[in-house]
């Protein structure tokens, strides 16, 4: 993720509050969860330099952002697999 983005959004500040957490939550993904967010990464935002290309930074720095929800908020994490289904 773009430090600036980072920066600005407060991200900085609440890792610093809660050291480790964002780690441990991108270490608790289920495998179906994973092949999912691997499955939408190619359709999000496939115009801007950022994400187009294929596992280029942009796209590993989303990828690692949304596994780290998925395993923080479980009803999105439903949500999602059950649109992939």
């Amino acid at each position: 993720m773009c430090t600036c983005t980072r920066a600005h959004a407060g991200g900085r500040l609440l890792q610093s509050a809660n050291p480790g957490v964002y780690l441990a939550l991108q270490e608790h993904v289920e495998v179906d969860t994973d092949t999912a967010i691997m499955r939408d990464l190619n359709r999000t935002f496939p115009q801007h330099v950022f994400f187009m290309y294929r596992q280029g930074p942009g796209q590993r720095a989303l990828y690692n952002v949304l596994r780290a929800y998925a395993a923080y908020d479980h009803k999105v994490r439903e949500l999602w697999l059950q649109s992939t289904r």
